[in-house]
């Protein structure tokens, strides 16, 4: 049938001298994989494939766990900024591995494909985004499932990874108490100062990811991190 939706790229791999699978989100059927012929050339539709780009497309699905084909792109918003700016467009690209490798859905998730669509135009507009990251990873727990039990009326020292539980006591599974207080902080108050320097920056996105791996069992290592670390260096 042919179908139309917005969509979220997360990534992409050539199939022909001509044609790419993107792996998209979309708002009407989740997570799937989609081919297009005549990508590049002349006209080139590669612009509208980059990480995170906000896009709509028509497409004739036969059923799940097929690659539908696209007969039409166009961009749902056209975000300058994270494609022309080398930082944006790097965090855009983690983001989008990240999701790659955690979504596996292929049902519609609303609340989360808006929050999807409000990350990627926030990121377009911010200026200051050092730590978007970082924010967006934490903020994304609640709809995969692993959001850590956190009172306002009581404030632990130390996160554990393992456990997902916040305790006074460190062990090895245990963020530093900086960090500890840091995750505590932006979970229950979004604009929380994220105050860390490179070091803890880098240690803080590793630990996350680990916590990831641990309570999310089908998500894999990140391959982007290191260009990353390196825009941030």
């Amino acid at each position: 049938m042919i179908v139309s939706t917005e969509g979220i790229v997360l990534h992409t791999v050539k199939y022909s001298e001509s044609s790419i699978i993107a792996h998209i989100y979309t708002k009407e059927f989740g997570i799937g994989s989609y081919i297009m012929n005549n990508v590049r050339g002349k006209h080139s539709k590669m612009a509208y494939f980059q990480s995170l780009s906000h896009i709509k497309i028509v497409a004739y699905r036969k059923n799940t766990n097929t690659i539908s084909r696209i007969s039409k792109i166009e961009f749902a918003t056209m975000h300058v900024n994270l494609f022309s700016d080398i930082i944006k467009a790097s965090v855009a690209q983690f983001l989008g591995e990240f999701l790659y490798k955690i979504i596996h859905s292929e049902e519609s998730n609303p609340d989360l494909f808006n929050f999807l669509a409000s990350t990627v135009a926030q990121l377009n507009n911010e200026h200051t985004i050092r730590d978007f990251h970082i924010r967006t990873l934490l903020h994304l727990m609640p709809y995969f499932g692993v959001l850590p039990e956190h009172s306002q009326d009581v404030h632990p020292l130390f996160f554990n990874i393992q456990t997902g539980m916040f305790c006074s006591q460190k062990t090895d599974n245990c963020l530093c108490q900086k960090t500890s207080k840091i995750f505590y902080d932006v979970l229950t108050d979004k604009s929380a100062e994220i105050n860390l320097n490179k070091q803890e920056r880098t240690a803080f996105l590793s630990s996350i990811l680990d916590y990831y791996r641990i309570h999310v069992h089908s998500f894999r290592d990140m391959k982007s991190i290191e260009i990353l670390q390196m825009v941030f260096a």
